[in-house]
């Protein structure tokens, strides 16, 4: 399977972006809130099946996928880190993206 990066080019499928990221939220939020191993890897399961029925995905529907597994499985404190983060770097991509405009204006 595919994924559709954000500028267009395309990536081979890989389980472990995912493992990742939701480690990454797991371990900001407070150790009560926190998800265990075997939660972590039901919820990549969910997600991977969820993906996995189609050729190619966007990374975006990727993400949108894990947040909705998150709130429906309860797991709302990683959810809301989760959600922060994505938020934070589109921030970051937007204000790269007007400085790479700005520089070529010039």
């Amino acid at each position: 399977m595919q994924v559709i990066k954000r500028d267009g080019s395309e990536q081979e499928f890989c389980i472990d972006k995912i493992v990742n990221a939701v480690k990454k939220a797991n371990s900001s939020v407070n150790q009560v809130d926190q998800m265990s191993e075997n939660d972590i890897f039901d919820l990549v399961s969910d997600v991977k099946a969820l993906i996995g029925e189609v050729g190619s995905i966007d990374v975006e529907s990727i993400q949108n996928i894990i947040e909705r597994k998150l709130m429906e499985n309860g797991w709302y404190a990683v959810a809301k880190d989760y959600i922060l983060y994505r938020q934070k770097h589109a921030e970051l991509r937007l204000i790269e993206e007007r400085l790479t405009y700005m520089d070529s204006y010039k």
